[in-house]
C-alpha cells in the first residue's frame, strides 16, 4: 500500500473502536465505486464541454419572481490532488441574459432575510435605496431597499465517502431546485443505472434519481414549502378582510343614498 493511500485512510474519521482491518475493508468496498464515479464525471464533463447541448433551467426564488430559461454551461471538474481519491465534484452555472436582473422592493426589516437567502444559494445581487413617495414632490416617503437579483445560479454535484454508513454520499446544490440535498449511496448502488439518472438530472431530463437513492425532502425544502403556505394563507386572509371592508363601505353608501332619495317628508 502506498504512503499516500495510508495517509488518506488514516485521515478518515472511523467509528470508535474500529480496527485497521475495518478501515481497509471500507476502502476495499468504496474504491471501485469511486473510480466509476471519477470516470463518469470526467466523461460527462468532456461531452458537455466539447459537444455542448442547449440545456435550460428555471428556479423559483423565495420572495421574487421565477428566474426562467437560464442557459446552463461553464462546466468544470474539481478533483482532489494526486494521492487522494475524494471528493469528486462537477460544477456548472445557469445564466440568464445580461441586464435581465429581477427586482424586489423590501423594507429594511425584511431585507436581511432576503440577503441571507440569496447568499445561501450563491445568487449574485446588489442592494440600493429607493423611496416610496407619500404624494408630495421629492423623496420624502419611506425609504425601502431595492434588491436587484442577477439571473445567475451556481450548481454543483459532489461525490464523497460516507464512513459512518460505509459507502458514498452524493451532495447536490441548486440542481433541481434551490438548496442543498444529500443522498447516501451504498457501494453496490453506484452502478451504471444510477449514474445514468444523475446525467439525466444534470441535463434537466425526466429521471428516477430520487427513487434510486431513496431520497426524502430535505428540511430546507420542507421549510420553504411551509413558509410559502403561510405567506399564501396570510395574503388570502388580508384579501378577504379587504373585500369585507369594501363590502361594508359600499353598503353604507347605498344606505345613505336611499335615505337621500326618500327626502325629509318620508322620514
Amino acid at each position: 500500500m502506498s504512503a499516500d493511500r495510508i495517509s488518506e485512510e488514516s485521515s478518515l474519521a472511523a467509528p470508535a473502536g474500529s480496527a485497521p482491518e475495518a478501515r481497509a475493508e471500507f476502502w476495499r468496498r468504496v474504491e471501485e465505486p469511486l473510480q466509476r464515479v471519477r470516470k463518469f464525471l470526467y466523461d460527462l464533463n468532456a461531452r458537455l464541454t466539447y459537444f455542448p447541448r442547449e440545456v435550460h433551467a428555471s428556479y423559483r426564488i423565495e420572495g421574487f419572481a421565477e428566474l426562467k430559461s437560464l442557459l446552463q454551461g461553464e462546466y468544470r471538474l474539481d478533483f482532489p490532488p494526486a494521492g487522494r481519491k475524494h471528493p469528486l465534484s462537477l460544477h456548472f452555472v445557469c445564466r440568464g441574459e445580461e441586464g435581465k436582473a429581477r427586482e424586489v422592493v423590501s423594507s429594511r426589516a425584511a431585507v436581511t432575510h432576503h440577503v441571507e437567502y440569496l447568499q445561501r444559494h450563491g445568487i449574485p445581487f446588489t442592494v440600493s435605496e429607493k423611496y416610496h413617495r407619500s404624494g408630495a414632490a421629492g423623496p420624502n416617503g419611506e425609504v425601502h431597499l431595492a434588491i436587484h437579483v442577477a439571473p445567475v445560479v451556481p450548481v454543483s454535484l459532489t461525490f464523497d465517502v460516507d464512513v459512518e454508513r460505509g459507502g458514498l454520499r452524493l451532495h447536490v446544490w441548486n440542481l433541481e431546485r434551490l438548496g442543498r440535498a444529500s443522498y447516501p449511496l451504498p457501494p453496490e448502488r453506484v452502478d451504471a443505472d444510477l449514474l445514468a439518472e444523475v446525467e439525466k438530472a444534470v441535463l434537466r431530463e425526466p429521471n428516477r434519481l430520487n427513487e434510486l437513492t431513496g431520497f426524502h425532502v430535505p428540511e430546507e425544502v420542507r421549510g420553504q414549502l411551509q413558509r410559502r403556505l403561510y405567506v399564501d394563507a396570510r395574503r388570502k386572509a388580508i384579501e378577504l378582510a379587504g373585500d369585507r371592508a369594501r363590502s361594508r363601505a359600499k353598503g353604507g353608501i347605498a344606505q345613505l343614498f336611499r335615505r337621500e332619495d326618500r327626502g325629509p317628508e318620508d322620514s
